[in-house]
């Protein structure tokens, strides 16, 4: 889109490409071991996942406490920065949490 509007720009793909990139580390690195296992927090289960975006509730539907965070990425069909990010911002919003690898 910012190439449509800015055409003489160059390299906008590029930056694009290395700052996803970035992200993607920085995301990864917040995880942590991708063999720890998500689990959903049951504490509040007042709390409506139907407030979710549909993929995040996807991936949310998908920990079940026996599978690690990497085989939750997986089988969730999207990019890892996609489904790291969406783990990121479930762990945020306190729908789960994250034990040691068994």
């Amino acid at each position: 889109e910012l190439q449509e509007r800015f055409p003489t720009l160059t390299g906008l793909e590029e930056l694009l490409h290395k700052a996803q990139n970035a992200l993607e580390s920085t995301f990864l690195a917040e995880l942590g071991d991708l063999d720890s296992i998500p689990t959903p927090r049951t504490e509040d289960i007042s709390f409506d996942i139907q407030g979710l975006d549909p993929r995040a509730a996807f991936l949310f539907s998908r920990i079940d406490g026996m599978l690690s965070v990497q085989d939750i990425m997986d089988v969730s069909g999207m990019s890892t920065f996609e489904s790291a990010r969406t783990l990121l911002r479930l762990r945020e919003l306190g729908l789960l949490d994250f034990e040691p690898p068994r």
